[in-house]
């Protein structure tokens, strides 16, 4: 089982890859992905989980 912030952590890290100063499209880009399989997790298991956790974790990522 993976521990809370590494999807959270996948997406920071992504925001930060330089390919997504390259990006030609949205789904080129690879923080977009990470919320993609993220949703495409969730269609498969018919929730919300994956989306709603990196929400939230995003969320506390932001300064206050």
């Amino acid at each position: 089982m993976t521990s809370l912030h590494e999807p959270v952590m996948e997406l920071v890290r992504a925001t930060l890859d330089p390919a997504a100063e390259q990006a030609r499209s949205r789904i080129d880009s690879p923080a977009c992905q990470v919320v993609v399989r993220a949703a495409e997790a969730d269609i498969e298991a018919g929730g919300a989980d994956n989306l709603h956790q990196l929400a939230v974790g995003a969320a506390w990522q932001q300064p206050a």
